[in-house]
């Protein structure tokens, strides 16, 4: 998550924030966590995980801009550093939660074992009611984003300043757009569906591809603001708050892209270049939880029946369930970031395979 070698603290905690925003709105769904006067924005928390893969493709690009993935070598590692970034920790939390949580027999978990182990859930959205794949789509949508992305990247790199912004426009217009459509003939949700996830990636693809041209131009200073950051991120929120206050399209996630995807990518933009005071203690701090955020999604596997089984013991609170909950997740996010996910790289890393 670099440009010429340096950190990008302001991506880092846009993807923190996203990541706990996520987790406010599962909370209120599964353990009924009330959070006052914002409560309305975050029963809408989903629509953040249309920022999470257009952060996730602006991420990508900046990796690999410099880097000729025309190679097939080149290619070859790439994939096998992105399998190994998500499919370890994965199989495992999986397993965990099929042999302790799960409620599938064993004749089920066998038919559903190939397609879970390629991560093709995504592909009927029919499979997010079934076991762990309500929890675990989005991995599936992020495998296909990292299988197209060389491609996508090497036409993105030839592709002109008129042509990359055609692009921007036409898929900025079919993920905000379709999504009436399914609401209006009544058609399977597109929450999961890995097509649309794909166009967000590639939006946000689209997006880092214009950055440094951005940060040559005139408007450099009001671009890269944390004030013009801090403006977006409040017009989301009350733009937001007072559509759900409004009972418009409530829980109809993907309908929000039309607010999402062009303020998502306002924020995405000036984040990418911005400074925030506090030196390298806040850095670190924001890398560090960057670098959980994978974790701490699946940690939220376990946390709810943690948080459900506690309150048998201790007298229930809404206070409570909120730091009790986020302290769980955050305990087990750690857990598994440092017992699994940095050794598996790390020793990897040390045989050569990436």
């Amino acid at each position: 998550m670099d440009l010429n070698k340096n950190r990008m603290v302001g991506l880092d905690i846009f993807r923190v924030f996203s990541v706990l925003i996520v987790f406010l709105f599962h909370s209120w769904m599964h353990i009924d966590c009330q959070y006052g006067f914002i409560q309305d924005f975050i029963t809408m928390g989903a629509v953040f995980m249309t920022g999470f893969f257009m952060l996730s493709g602006v991420c990508l690009y900046f990796s690999y801009e410099e880097i000729d993935l025309s190679d097939i070598k080149l290619i070859k590692k790439f994939y096998i550093k992105r399998l190994i970034a998500i499919l370890p920790l994965y199989y495992i939390v999986s397993c965990i939660y099929i042999l302790f949580l799960g409620d599938m027999s064993l004749k089920q978990n066998i038919i559903l074992f190939p397609v879970e182990a390629m991560g093709l859930q995504s592909l009927c959205d029919k499979f997010f009611s079934i076991t762990h794949n309500g929890g675990t789509w989005f991995i599936s949508c992020l495998l296909f984003c990292y299988i197209s992305f060389p491609f996508a990247k090497e036409i993105l790199m030839q592709l002109s300043k008129r042509e990359r912004a055609s692009w921007l426009l036409i898929n900025s217009f079919i993920v905000m757009y379709f999504p009436y459509v399914i609401y209006y003939f009544n058609l399977d949700q597109s929450y999961s569906n890995p097509f649309f996830r794909l166009l967000e990636f590639f939006i946000g693809m689209i997006l880092a591809s214009f950055v440094r041209e951005l940060r040559e131009s005139f408007l450099n200073k009001f671009i890269f603001n944390p004030i013009t950051a801090l403006f977006l991120f409040s017009l989301i929120f009350v733009s937001i708050s007072m559509l759900v206050k409004n009972n418009v399209y409530v829980n109809q996630y993907m309908m929000y892209n039309v607010i999402c995807i062009p303020v998502f990518s306002c924020i995405i933009i000036c984040m990418s270049n911005i400074e925030f005071a506090g030196g390298g203690g806040s850095k670190t701090l924001f890398k560090k939880l960057s670098d959980i955020a994978y974790a701490f999604f699946l940690a939220q596997f376990f946390t709810w029946s943690i948080t459900k089984y506690i309150f048998r013991y201790v007298r229930e609170n809404n206070f409570f369930k909120i730091f009790i909950s986020i302290t769980v997740c955050l305990v087990i996010a750690v857990c598994l970031h440092e017992m699994i996910e940095k050794p598996i790289k790390n020793f990897l890393a040390k045989i050569g395979s990436i």
